[in-house]
């Protein structure tokens, strides 16, 4: 099968394109380098350097690969950042996943899979209602979950035109090697190499906040059932457990022998005070389960050099 990646030079779509060439597919990957990498690129993977908002740009790609599925990790993925400008968000986010559902439609794509979130996209749901279910009403609490719940209206509009099919994954939050400890999301990254410069992270809030975690390599599985399972599902995929900021500061603080204490600093706007996400119809639909629990996701996160 010859599948195409947006944001394949990513932490997470990279992960992904490693495991689908080892399964034995075809490759293509499309990526601005934004916050990619280029070391990130498989070497056997056919790499598009390309931004996802040109619409011309992204068709000569289409008409080059012809893909047969498109799986589309491309995204400005920050809180923060959408709250204090969300053009280049909603640019991306919302217009580029338009230009990628439109192409999809347009070149006769099999199947869409798309990566949305499953933590801001719920808002605040209250402590009875956790873990969340797909069906818990979307409340978005910033421009950039805002812009997630647009990106899934638009994928699903054009199924129902374009002839493909769609699964749309709600991840929880995303961890492991590779990922960028310099951006404003990937806690396990910031605080573990804030520790190893001897710095003190900071904690936004008491530390109570909680949310629910996902290691890359459950993430990588779910992807690798959808190329055949599913159609026209939205899928959570989490541990379904409340995990405290405070709780993930210590586990890696123990694994890096770090004796400092933490930062406190206030809320920031835009972010869940609690979540956590039911993933029995990932279960049902897919066959998935995440393997990893944070505790070893943390120590695998830790002992490789991403």
């Amino acid at each position: 099968m010859k599948i195409l990646i947006t944001g394949g030079a990513g932490f997470i779509g990279s992960h992904i394109a490693d495991a689908y060439l080892r399964a034995g597919h075809d490759v293509v990957i499309a990526d601005n380098f934004g916050t990619a990498s280029e070391k990130n690129v498989p070497p056997r993977a056919r790499l598009h350097r390309v931004d996802i908002r040109d619409l011309s740009l992204l068709r000569r790609v289409f008409e080059a690969e012809r893909p047969d599925l498109v799986n589309h990790h491309a995204a400005i993925a920050s809180v923060a950042h959408s709250l204090r400008d969300p053009t280049p968000t909603m640019d991306t986010n919302v217009m580029g996943t338009l230009n990628v559902a439109f192409l999809s439609s347009e070149f006769g794509v099999r199947k869409l899979l798309f990566a949305s979130t499953g933590g801001v996209i719920y808002g605040d749901p209250p402590r009875l209602d956790l873990p969340v279910s797909e069906s818990y009403p979307r409340n978005p609490l910033s421009p950039y979950a805002l812009s997630k719940v647009l990106a899934e209206d638009i994928i699903k509009f054009y199924a129902s035109r374009g002839g493909f099919s769609f699964l749309v994954f709600r991840y929880a939050n995303v961890y492991g090697p590779r990922q960028n400890p310099k951006g404003e999301a990937g806690v396990i990254a910031i605080f573990s190499e804030l520790m190893r410069e001897e710095t003190r992270p900071t904690i936004f809030g008491d530390g109570s906040k909680t949310r629910d975690y996902v290691y890359v390599d459950d993430i990588v599985s779910a992807n690798l059932l959808a190329l055949e399972r599913g159609e026209n599902e939205v899928l959570n995929i989490g541990l379904g457990k409340e995990i405290t900021d405070d709780r993930v500061f210590q586990l890696v603080a123990d694994e890096i022998e770090y004796k400092g204490n933490p930062n406190y600093a206030p809320f920031r706007e835009g972010e869940n005070l609690r979540i956590s996400l039911d993933a029995s119809r990932a279960e049902k639909i897919l066959g998935w389960k995440p393997k990893i629990s944070l505790e070893e996701g943390v120590r695998r996160t830790l002992r490789v050099k991403s």
